[in-house]
């Protein structure tokens, strides 16, 4: 029977523990790569929400501002001041409200406020009707008006809620970025430990090789 020469068997050994230590390296390699791609990723997306719900916070307070100026002013510059910071806003919620369910129905509960305080702000500038004539041709006095007015408390409490739901929005969000960090830390300590294994077992499969080299 044909035997291998010294000098073969220990080509063949020193390529058979080079090649685990390099399969070792590689596995730990790409899975390091692609966790610390995963957390450069969220980190980007999580700075971007950050920004988005920082600006639906200063869109809250335009609006209400405008709202409240229009109110008393009747100016329609800020009308349309109101609905091109809505429009405005729209995008970034959007982006927020892609985030989780809860996230979603904040966000709705946002627009649906924004959207009566819309209706509200047209039915200030729709033209009333003039008050009946009293007998005699005498004309009454216009009745005081108990709605779309800045003191309503249902105009008002719209206006307020804007804001409110803007910051719960915010709260909301810091929590979800902060689980979503935890959970990253979480994958980035299994991914340690699996390549901690990795090295392991190579080390030990080349003390193997070696050893049967040897003998």
């Amino acid at each position: 029977m044909h035997r291998l020469s010294f000098r073969a068997i220990l080509l063949a050994s020193f390529l058979l523990i080079t090649a685990s230590l390099a399969v070792a390296v590689a596995g730990a390699w790409r899975g390091m790569e692609a966790v610390v791609l995963a957390i450069q990723e969220d980190k980007q997306r999580a700075l971007a929400l950050s920004t988005s719900a920082r600006a639906l916070r200063e869109r809250s307070a335009e609006l209400e501002r405008s709202a409240r100026q229009y109110q008393v002013l009747g100016d329609p510059a800020l009308a349309r001041r109101f609905e091109a910071t809505l429009a405005e806003a729209r995008p970034g919620l959007a982006l927020v409200e892609a985030v989780s369910p809860t996230m979603a129905a904040e966000g709705a509960a946002w627009r649906a406020a924004a959207s009566r305080v819309a209706t509200w702000l047209a039915s200030l500038a729709a033209p009333q009707p003039p008050p009946p004539p009293e007998q005699g041709g005498r004309h009454k006095p216009p009745p005081a008006a108990t709605t779309g007015r800045i003191d309503d408390p249902a105009a008002a409490g719209e206006l307020d809620r804007l804001g409110a739901l803007a910051d719960r929005l915010g709260v909301t969000l810091e929590r979800h970025l902060a689980d979503r960090d935890l959970a990253l830390m979480d994958t980035l300590e299994r991914q340690r430990r699996a390549v901690a294994l990795q090295i392991l077992a190579a080390l030990v499969l080349a003390g193997v090789l070696a050893a049967l080299a040897g003998r």
